[in-house]
C-alpha cells in the first residue's frame, strides 16, 4: 500500500511539473530539412519558421521568452499557421499582436486562418474580401493574409506559397455554389500563377490524412497541381502524450473514431504520402476540453528547403 501511494504522488509530481514547464516555460525549436527536386537554385536552404496553434497562449510579459527564442533564429520568412486566438468569436488579440510586434524579422510573412481564428467556417465561395479584425490587425504590421497564391522571389527565381483552399477548388471541375467577384478574381489569380511550372508550398491549417487524399486521387473531377510541400498544424502533436506511445488523440474526423489512438506516424512532423510531402507542428498552444499539454512541450519549427540530388 505504501509503495503504492509513493507511486501515485511520484506520478503525480511529474504530471505536474510537465503541465508547469510545457505550459509555460519550455519553447522547443524544432528544425527539419525538406529535399525538394525542382527547387530554384536561389533557394536552397531557405528558411521559414512556422508558427501555430497560439491559442493566445502566453509566454512571459509581453512573450519575452517567447521573442527570445524566436530572434535568436535566423530564416528567411515566417508563415503563422493558423488558430492565433481560442475560439472564433475572441477579440483577445494582445498575445498574437506581442508575439508579432516583436519579431525581428517579418519578410514575406503569410497567414493562413485555423478553426478557432475569425471567419473560420467561411466557404470559399462566400468569401467577399472583407476582412476581420485579426487579418487587419496582422495586415497593419506586416503580416498578409494567404487567401490565393503568392509568389516569393529571390535572385531572379520564383516559389509559389498557395492556400491549399484555393488550390483545391482551381483544381476542381464542374464547381458549384454562388460566386462573388472577390472570389472569382481569386480564382483568375489562381489559374494564372504557373503552378505547374513552379515549385509550390500549400500553407493550410489542417493536415491532409492518407483517405482525403485518395478521395481527391480517385476524384475524376479533381487535379490537384503538384505540391511540393505541404505546411499544416492543428493535431498539437495530440496535446495528451503518454511516454514511450506518443498521442492518444488528434482532432481528425477522417480518422476511426475521430482521431482517438491516431496513428503515430500522422501526428507531427514529416511524412509523404500520393507524392505529397506534409510538414505538421505541434504549435505552441492548447484548447479543447482538457486545454493543456502534457509531455508534449510547445514548439516552433524551423523547415528548410533543399534540392533533392540524385
Amino acid at each position: 500500500m505504501k509503495i503504492a501511494v509513493i507511486a501515485a504522488a511520484a506520478a503525480g509530481i511529474m504530471i505536474g511539473i510537465s503541465l508547469y514547464w510545457h505550459s509555460n516555460v519550455s519553447i522547443q525549436v524544432a528544425s527539419k530539412t525538406v529535399y525538394i527536386e525542382d527547387l530554384p537554385e536561389a533557394f536552397e536552404g531557405f528558411t521559414i519558421l512556422q508558427i501555430t496553434d497560439l491559442h493566445e497562449q502566453t509566454f512571459g510579459a509581453r512573450q519575452e521568452k517567447l521573442l527570445d527564442v524566436i530572434n535568436k533564429l535566423n530564416y528567411d520568412m515566417p508563415v503563422f499557421t493558423g488558430d492565433l486566438l481560442d475560439h472564433e468569436f475572441s477579440t483577445n488579440t494582445q498575445p498574437v499582436y506581442d508575439m508579432i510586434d516583436g519579431m525581428n524579422n517579418l519578410d514575406d510573412a503569410l497567414f493562413v486562418g485555423g478553426n478557432t481564428d475569425p471567419d473560420a467556417f467561411l466557404p470559399v465561395y462566400e468569401r467577399d474580401g472583407t476582412k476581420n479584425m485579426l487579418v487587419e490587425g496582422l495586415a497593419d504590421r506586416g503580416v498578409r493574409l494567404l487567401d490565393s497564391v503568392y509568389t516569393i522571389e529571390r535572385e531572379g527565381e520564383t516559389i509559389i506559397a498557395a492556400d491549399f483552399d484555393m488550390l483545391l477548388r482551381n483544381g476542381t471541375s464542374n464547381r458549384t455554389g454562388p460566386q462573388s467577384d472577390y472570389v472569382a478574381a481569386l480564382d483568375q489569380k489562381t489559374s494564372e500563377a504557373p503552378l505547374n511550372e513552379s515549385v509550390v508550398l500549400s500553407i493550410y491549417h489542417y493536415p491532409l490524412p492518407d483517405i482525403r487524399l485518395d478521395m481527391y486521387e480517385e476524384d475524376p473531377s479533381i487535379q490537384l497541381p503538384q505540391i511540393d510541400l505541404h505546411i499544416a498544424g492543428h493535431y498539437h502533436g495530440g496535446e495528451i502524450r503518454v511516454p514511450f506511445y506518443g498521442a492518444l488523440l488528434v482532432p481528425e474526423a477522417y480518422y476511426s473514431r475521430f482521431g482517438l489512438f491516431p496513428p503515430q506516424d500522422r501526428v507531427k512532423g514529416l511524412w509523404e504520402y500520393n507524392n505529397i510531402q506534409q510538414y505538421v507542428s505541434t504549435g505552441l498552444g492548447s484548447s479543447g476540453f482538457l486545454n493543456t499539454r502534457l509531455f508534449n512541450p510547445p514548439e516552433i519549427n524551423l523547415i528548410t528547403l533543399q534540392k533533392e540530388h540524385d
